[in-house]
């Protein structure tokens, strides 16, 4: 009995991990997100609890803590709030498209 419960849970917390959405932005140039900087390109973002783990097109994995808010509507579409810091941007926050889900930085 415990072995078949040992299974079900994890195929139950497997499927928790296909489930997690990715969503993707493209910094038209260089980015810093908390103490990571990036470069100019697309991005995937997947949320992990309080971290945000964006993947560069060469897979590369850059994770930066992350305050997940609600923006109180959906939105339709993923925006990236910044503001020029020096040469670079730095990300402020970020609106993921299809929830009401809002991303600080």
């Amino acid at each position: 009995m415990k072995k078949w419960f040992s299974v079900a849970v994890l195929v139950v917390s497997s499927l928790g991990l296909l489930s997690a959405k990715s969503y993707q932005i493209t910094l038209t140039s260089p980015a810093k997100v908390g103490t990571q900087q990036l470069k100019a390109g697309q991005y995937s973002i997947k949320v992990d609890g309080s971290n945000a783990i964006f993947t560069d097109d060469h897979n590369k994995k850059f994770t930066v803590p992350v305050k997940v808010g609600k923006g109180g509507k959906k939105f339709e579409t993923t925006r990236v709030e910044s503001v020029k810091d020096g040469d670079a941007d730095r990300l402020n926050a970020i609106d993921l498209a299809g929830s009401d889900t809002v991303l600080a930085f």
